[in-house]
């Protein structure tokens, strides 16, 4: 629906500010983000250690410095902690309707899941990410391509040189923060040129988006399952 690179969300706010502001308290608008204090809604300080019995080790997550951390660790036979992995978060997906998932962003600027996630249910709880549940799990390796990104996220910009399948995902710059209104509308920029265009018609800035609104019921669930559903739902770990 939308092009292959995002940011136009700003200008769409300018000229429609309240059907931003409502969009954004939306679960594909709080689909990711970078972790600030004000959007921190699990408990990284009391209840913040997880034992994973399949793999025998220890998650804690920590805050520190004004920056959040995934620690893993076993425990040896004199009770000290031995094989200690800490990551820095530097990206949440998931808005917490449903889920959470901490992301890591490496030197080499890709992305990585960190093993242990947040979910809502039963007023909040950690747990493994799904696919971790097992003793031979990915620990901190899970790549995050950009097929991950395209579902949760707003479109990010690609380098020149990872733009074909199975290449490498490489995410430099700043990422957009939560799905924007390209996904749904379409390419706003016609729609946008046109509506700062003092002669132009009414009916041709109509024409130029996308309102989805004034579509089919077949063609909405088009557009929606091109959304990949409900971005934020993940599904629940193993009992």
């Amino acid at each position: 629906v939308a092009g292959a690179q995002s940011g136009n969300a700003p200008v769409c706010a300018g000229c429609h500010p309240d059907v931003w502001e409502t969009y954004r308290q939306t679960g594909m608008g709080r689909s990711f983000y970078r972790p600030w204090p004000e959007n921190m809604i699990e408990d990284f300080r009391d209840k913040n250690t997880f034992y994973h019995q399949a793999s025998d080790s220890y998650f804690t997550m920590l805050q520190r410095g004004g920056e959040h951390y995934q620690r893993r660790y076993q425990i040896d036979s004199r009770g000290k902690q031995v094989n200690v992995m800490e990551k820095r978060i530097d990206y949440i997906m998931g808005s917490g309707n449903h889920a959470r998932a901490y992301f890591h962003r490496t030197a080499a600027n890709t992305l990585i899941q960190l093993p242990l996630g947040w979910y809502a249910e039963k007023g909040g709880y950690w747990g493994m990410n799904p696919g971790y549940d097992r003793p031979d799990h990915d620990g901190f390796r899970r790549p995050i391509t950009y097929d991950c990104m395209f579902c949760h996220n707003a479109y990010p910009p690609i380098p020149a040189g990872h733009e074909q399948p199975f290449l490498q995902s490489v995410y430099k710059g700043p990422l957009p923060e939560g799905i924007d209104c390209q996904r749904c509308h379409g390419p706003g920029s016609r729609h946008a040129q046109l509506a700062a265009t003092a002669d132009a018609k009414r009916q041709d800035i109509r024409s130029a988006i996308v309102n989805p609104s004034r579509l089919s019921a077949e063609r909405q669930m088009e557009i929606c399952m091109s959304c990949h559903l409900e971005t934020t739902s993940f599904p629940l770990p193993n009992a």
